[in-house]
């Protein structure tokens, strides 16, 4: 959970219960597949908010805004805890920095549930608005389908990089996932944006609903999203392996998110 209610045992999950799968790996002799978060990347340089750089495979600590978000940083000190393992003890180990999982390539099939994805809580709170600002329009949003995402950390186990990249190459652009979700889609000005949204935060429920949108616009109208994860070094890796998946387009990596799941009814279940 990228916004956790109890940070103690978010931290102590990440941090904690990475050292211990560390130690495990050492005592066992044998390797440690971490699963780590392409959120490490973060979203600006601190030091150069308006600086435009790619996040590759090779990149950790570039300056980033790591501490600015609780689960953000206990994947920052989690990789760093197999680093230093791997330097200090010998550890051998590969990190497999995942994108923003949604539902299965195959079928559209979307966690059971969904309530504590923030991708959903975000694409929720835009649906029950009905409306887009135009500043987010174009920006780019990974959506990683969880099948691909678990094969490529398999065929990619004896792979020659250490830290690998699994992400969607081609993410579509957050008007074109939400044109998938609401057939009516309004692109508004920033001042259109505000108004319509300041009518719905009165409300009841309103501050539930729309907190984490709320959080994201005041982030982003502070600083620009200026880094972008690339995995051209991972994709390498996968044809190396010979492993292909081809990712669905927008629609269908949304399929699992229909209304009636956007509405609170229950979710889309695993087929038998």
């Amino acid at each position: 959970r990228h916004y956790p209610s109890d940070i103690d045992a978010l931290m102590d999950s990440n941090i904690a219960g990475t050292r211990g799968a560390i130690q495990l790996a050492l005592d066992a002799g044998v390797p440690l597949h971490h699963i780590s978060s392409l959120s490490i990347s973060g979203e600006y340089l601190v030091d150069a908010p308006g600086t435009s750089v790619d996040f590759t495979e090779q990149d950790f600590h570039i300056g980033q805004n790591w501490q600015e978000n609780t689960y953000v940083k206990s994947k920052m000190l989690a990789e760093a805890a197999v680093y230093s393992a791997m330097q200090q003890q010998g550890l051998k180990a590969k990190v497999y920095r995942l994108g923003r999982l949604v539902g299965r390539a195959s079928d559209g099939v979307f966690q059971k549930d969904p309530t504590n994805n923030m991708s959903f809580l975000f694409l929720r709170a835009i649906q029950s608005l009905g409306g887009l600002p135009e500043e987010l329009a174009c920006l780019s949003t990974d959506l990683t389908p969880v099948d691909f995402a678990a094969d490529a950390v398999v065929a990619l186990r004896n792979a020659s990089l250490t830290a690998l990249h699994i992400m969607n190459p081609t993410p579509p652009t957050m008007q074109e996932v939400f044109a998938q979700l609401i057939p009516d889609l309004r692109i508004l000005d920033g001042a259109q944006f505000d108004a319509h949204l300041g009518k719905k935060l009165s409300q009841p429920g309103a501050d539930k609903l729309y907190s984490l949108l709320l959080d994201f616009l005041k982030m982003y109208r502070m600083h620009s999203v200026t880094i972008t994860p690339v995995c051209g070094q991972t994709r390498s890796a996968m044809e190396a392996t010979g492993f292909y998946c081809a990712i669905p387009p927008a629609a269908a990596l949304v399929s699992g998110m229909s209304s009636n799941v956007f509405l609170g009814n229950t979710p889309k279940k695993e087929p038998k």
